[in-house]
């Protein structure tokens, strides 16, 4: 488990990265995390590819849907 101080940090060396024109790929179950960190989002469901979304286009309840139910 990580505590707010290395959240905290972790959040500013993402996005420091980013800053800099890196590409990131990050994975994680936690959905109000990833809406706060990334710019694109790839939805698996049954090991495949449903959804590539913009930021724009993501919420936490259509990401949890796509994930968890697929694209129906």
């Amino acid at each position: 488990m990580v505590g707010l101080g290395e959240t905290t940090l972790i959040h500013r060396i993402v996005h420091e990265a980013r800053d800099n024109g890196m590409a990131l790929v990050i994975s994680s179950a936690e959905i109000d995390e990833l809406l706060l960190l990334c710019d694109r989002f790839v939805v698996l469901f049954r090991g495949r590819v449903v959804a590539t979304l913009s930021r724009a286009e993501a919420t936490q309840a259509r990401l949890t849907h796509l994930a968890t139910e697929g694209p129906r």
